[in-house]
């Protein structure tokens, strides 16, 4: 598909159809850089009204308000969208339809979706397919005490743990918890 212009009766229009469709609608293909497209144009003409009328504050006013009524309007878009992929995700990871479902989503879309699927069927299969078998489930994350100082550093999930004093205490993913147990820095809690 090609570029499809964005104004602003486009995209209510898109938003008034998601709102009164359970199904999610069509975008064109190329509708997220349309509308950078789009948001950049209006950012332009508002800055290029601020040097013209830089005294009639109210015509800006005017202009800076249609602004925040298409942001506005996209964040509600955004979010119509996401809530039908959550439950499309949440529907397909419980039947296994996967990812032919998705089709009329846009790339970025599909990445959130197969990824809430691949999730949602892990977590299912991790705790409800073993509970269901009688078997023990793992958890995740590990409560420990701190043995010993231990400043702030990056887990390999890319978050931020600590500073941490000795005996201290806290929740950590189970890897991270590991190998400070093993560096004898940390003891594992009951």
């Amino acid at each position: 598909m090609g570029d499809s212009l964005i104004t602003y009766e486009s995209l209510y229009d898109a938003l008034r159809k998601e709102r009164t469709s359970p199904e999610l609608q069509k975008l064109d293909e190329n509708f997220f850089k349309n509308v950078i497209n789009y948001l950049e144009e209006k950012e332009s003409i508002l800055e290029a009204q601020k040097k013209k009328l830089g005294s009639f504050p109210a015509e800006i006013s005017k202009i800076q308000l249609q602004l925040d009524n298409v942001k506005k309007l996209l964040r509600e878009l955004y979010e119509k969208r996401e809530g039908k992929i959550v439950q499309m995700a949440l529907f397909n990871s419980r039947t296994g339809d996967g990812l032919e479902n998705s089709g009329i989503m846009l790339e970025r879309e599909k990445e959130l979706y197969g990824s809430l699927i691949n999730t949602l069927a892990s977590v299912r299969f991790d705790v409800l397919e073993k509970l269901l078998e009688g078997k023990k489930i793992h958890s995740n994350i590990k409560s420990v005490k701190f043995l010993d100082e231990v400043k702030e550093f990056m887990g390999e999930d890319m978050n931020a743990y600590g500073p941490f004093k000795a005996n201290d205490t806290g929740t950590l993913p189970a890897k991270v918890a590991e190998i400070l147990i093993k560096k004898n820095k940390a003891k594992e809690l009951d």
